[in-house]
């Protein structure tokens, strides 16, 4: 969503989606590939909703990167896929060896009901 101005409140209502490439997305949504286009935020509430779950906020790109992934990478649990470049349109993280450690743990100590 980077780039398309869309405030958080907006994900609430009906958004009109457009694909990068359209040629690829309507074959991809005929054979169940890919969802209805704009649907997913709805969906995600619905679903919330109809489970009896508290509504999901959602956070602006900005705010996600100042409270999730920048401290991650500080902490050393993640790291950039292409380290020079890290606002490359192909930039990704991926867990470091301790990002590995920790997750381990975590999955070892949760319930067995998740």
């Amino acid at each position: 969503m980077k780039n398309l101005n869309i405030f958080t409140s907006q994900l609430c209502k009906p958004l009109r989606s457009i694909p990068a490439n359209p040629l690829l997305a309507e074959p991809m949504y005929l054979f169940g590939s890919i969802e209805l286009l704009g649907t997913g935020t709805g969906d995600i509430i619905r679903l919330c909703k109809e489970k009896g779950l508290k509504e999901p906020e959602f956070i602006q790109e900005e705010n996600f990167m100042e409270n999730y992934i920048q401290p991650a990478l500080d902490a050393e649990y993640i790291e950039l896929t292409i380290p020079g470049k890290p606002t490359s349109i192909n930039q990704k993280y991926r867990l470091t060896t301790l990002g590995k450690s920790i997750t381990q743990q975590l999955m070892c100590s949760a319930p067995e009901s998740l």
